[in-house]
């Protein structure tokens, strides 16, 4: 029968450990999952458990130079664990992820170099166990959006948090050596956590999981939705109008006059253009959407991708005669996908003259800080309103807006370019307030991956 004692509470920790990797191991085996940072979370379990499997088998034989290598497992594992339930919230970051390395390197070798000092052992291990949790801490239960769940698991690290530290305090002050046998009450304790951390941490971790699955399910159904009421309305509209103005040539040009038919003419033209604007965001957001698109990042100058653009669009702005003006932009060179910064530029620079008034400008600008690309087209126009603002980049608002001609358009535009600028690490939003117009800002950085 187990009792309340290290030896018994260090097997406890050890099963509880050797069951979260069989029950990962069985649920990527079984559901076929390929997720990366899965499989590393299940790599930081093994290191663990062998850690516990030394603590349990050979309690007698932990001299230094064992424990040197158990600990390096114990550090290793324990920060392979509080990264992955970070980077799981989306918190993934170059910068966390060589925080903690460094941590960890700092506290194996530190270890090392004092492994046949039981009392520096203890505070150093003390120290490291302190500072990654403290980290999950912060992520898990001071970050906005988190379920009750992580909250209390993230309230429950800093209680674990606070045991180490005075664990570490006790030792610091005192010189009183605690082994990972020493049966006193604060030692007890901190075993107790280990246990709740070894059972409660995988199952959160797999719930986390399950539930962003759902969440890319929901998403997913949201933009198949999304996708066939843009096909099933919107495209309909510009085809309906292209075969209206077909057929009354056909039927009618006899009887119509050079001015009708050249009337008839240019709308017919205006509704095809409009057509393949759109099935043109519709197909590449489709092959985004499936991770078929190509994305090859290439340098090149900003500048003149913006004036090509420009000059893409200019008889578009001459119809409505607003003046596009560029003449501050910077020659700046970037390493991207050149095709998709070019539909984004394209997407921005339409949805500017359709908004903008007759008779109005359009301001186009660039900057750098040395590491990243800032752009902003500004409009003259109605304006948005705070409201509206927070829903354009989500699909499934179905937002829409009328333009100054009362078009109306389907937002696929600016999701598109959402989620090009997201592959490229970058961000996009909006400033705008009503009656003065809006600004569309996105920024990326001058190199992909840096």
């Amino acid at each position: 029968m187990l009792r309340l004692d290290p030896h018994s509470i260090v097997f406890t920790v050890l099963l509880g450990h050797a069951l979260s990797v069989f029950v990962y191991l069985f649920y990527i085996y079984l559901y076929r999952i390929h997720e990366n940072n899965l499989r590393l979370y299940v790599t930081g379990k093994i290191f663990q458990t062998f850690t516990w499997l030394i603590f349990f088998v050979w309690p007698d034989r932990l001299t230094g130079n064992v424990m040197a290598i158990t600990n390096t497992f114990l550090f290793i594992g324990t920060s392979i664990e509080c990264y992955c339930m970070m980077w799981i919230n989306e918190e993934k970051t170059k910068k966390l992820k060589k925080e903690i390395f460094i941590i960890t390197i700092i506290a194996v070798f530190s270890f090392a170099l004092f492994r046949n000092n039981v009392t520096i052992r203890v505070i150093v291990t003390s120290a490291f166990i302190s500072t990654v949790y403290f980290y999950l801490f912060y992520y898990l239960a001071l970050k906005k959006g988190n379920s009750k769940m992580q909250t209390v698991v993230g309230w429950v690290t800093l209680l674990f948090v606070l045991i180490n530290i005075t664990r570490g305090s006790i030792v610091l002050i005192s010189g009183m050596k605690i082994p990972v046998y020493t049966d006193i009450p604060i030692q007890i304790l901190l075993g107790l956590m280990w246990l709740v951390i070894a059972y409660t941490f995988p199952l959160l971790f797999l719930f986390i999981i399950i539930e962003k699955d759902h969440a890319k399910l929901n998403e997913l159904n949201t933009a198949k939705d999304r996708f066939f009421s843009i096909i099933g309305h919107d495209l309909k509209g510009p085809i309906g109008q292209m075969i209206q103005f077909s057929q009354l040539l056909q039927d009618g040009y006899k009887d119509l006059s050079e001015e009708e038919i050249q009337k008839f003419t240019i709308a017919t033209n205006k509704s095809s253009i409009r057509g393949f604007k759109l099935l043109e965001n519709l197909l590449d957001w489709a092959q985004s959407q499936t991770g078929r698109i190509s994305f090859h990042p290439e340098p090149f100058l900003i500048s003149d991708l913006i004036r090509e653009n420009i000059e893409l669009l200019n008889s578009q702005a001459e119809m409505k005669n607003i003046k596009i003006i560029s003449s501050g932009l910077q020659e700046v060179t970037l390493t991207a996908d050149k095709n998709m910064m070019g539909t984004v530029i394209r997407n921005l620079l339409s949805n500017a003259i359709k908004y903008s008034y007759p008779n109005s400008k359009i301001e186009v600008n660039n900057r750098t800080d040395g590491e990243n690309l800032f752009v902003s087209i500004k409009d003259n126009g109605e304006g948005i309103s705070n409201e509206d603002c927070s829903n354009l980049f989500k699909l499934d608002s179905g937002h829409s807006t009328k333009g100054t001609n009362k078009k109306t358009g389907t937002g696929i535009g600016l999701i598109l370019c959402k989620e090009f600028i997201e592959k490229h690490k970058g961000e996009i939003w909006v400033e705008s307030e009503l009656g003065k117009g809006s600004t569309f800002f996105f920024t990326i950085p001058l190199i992909y991956g840096k």
